[in-house]
């Protein structure tokens, strides 16, 4: 395929949304770990999204740095996952379908461990926690940041199960799974009939790990990521065959 060709599928990304970047960010510790931890948060956030073209210029005048850390930062998504390149340089990875189901294949076997670790401990502050926080998702009303807040907190849910294992290694291979699913479309969350899926979903694992049953812990657990995986795998469905099918 041409160069020109190729370079033209990608996306160049939005300075305006860049901005709230600034150069203060990258301002304390490493040049390049800032850098990295900027460019990472905006890739996640959707600032920089799927298919946008990493210019270590461009970005290295709107960060206030040199293009080395940017560079160096580039390298380091790569490795995360986060970033493609190709022989015309460096984009923001598209996910499809076949990430959907190795990142769900993982995530399933991964969420399931954890919640039959903590169950097997009896962790009462942990129960304490999750069902403060499933209150705190209950009271969530209708807005324009509802979806992206109850993502987050449902993100959180899941992050408190995993520090109760107290396993470091558990821990980091699910904050790793953790980069990939920020990275989906959170508007399922807005969806009162997901919302109520998830609440319920939520409330099994609760009561399992508040009575201490390991199996049904880790079940309640992996049949909240086939429902997962199911809202991202629908996602993927262009509107207008939604549409055609409603």
């Amino acid at each position: 395929m041409p160069n020109g060709e190729r370079k033209s599928r990608g996306r160049e990304y939005s300075s305006q949304r860049m901005r709230r970047y600034s150069a203060s960010e990258v301002a304390q510790g490493s040049i390049a770990d800032s850098v990295t931890h900027t460019l990472r948060e905006a890739i996640l956030r959707g600032d920089l999204p799927s298919g946008t073209w990493l210019r270590e210029s461009q970005l290295g005048e709107e960060l206030g740095v040199s293009r080395t850390p940017v560079r160096e930062a580039i390298f380091r998504l790569q490795n995360e996952g986060l970033v493609a390149r190709t022989s015309s340089g460096a984009m923001v990875k598209s996910l499809g379908l076949d990430d959907i189901l190795a990142i769900y294949a993982v995530r399933e076997s991964l969420e399931s461990t954890a919640a039959r670790l903590v169950a097997t401990a009896g962790n009462t502050e942990l129960v304490d926690s999750l069902n403060e926080l499933h209150q705190e998702m209950c009271r969530v009303t209708d807005g324009p940041d509802a979806a992206l807040k109850l993502a987050d907190l449902n993100l959180e849910f899941h992050a408190r199960i995993a520090r109760a294992t107290n396993n470091s290694y558990l821990q980091r291979f699910l904050g790793e799974v953790e980069l990939v699913v920020r990275r989906f479309n959170r508007a399922g969350y807005a969806d009162p009939k997901h919302m109520q899926v998830t609440l319920e979903e939520h409330r099994r694992i609760i009561d399992a790990i508040a009575a201490q049953d390991p199996d049904a812990a880790a079940n309640a657990a992996f049949d909240h990521m086939r429902t997962a995986r199911q809202m991202r795998l629908r996602d993927l469905v262009p509107q207008a065959v939604k549409d055609a099918l409603a």
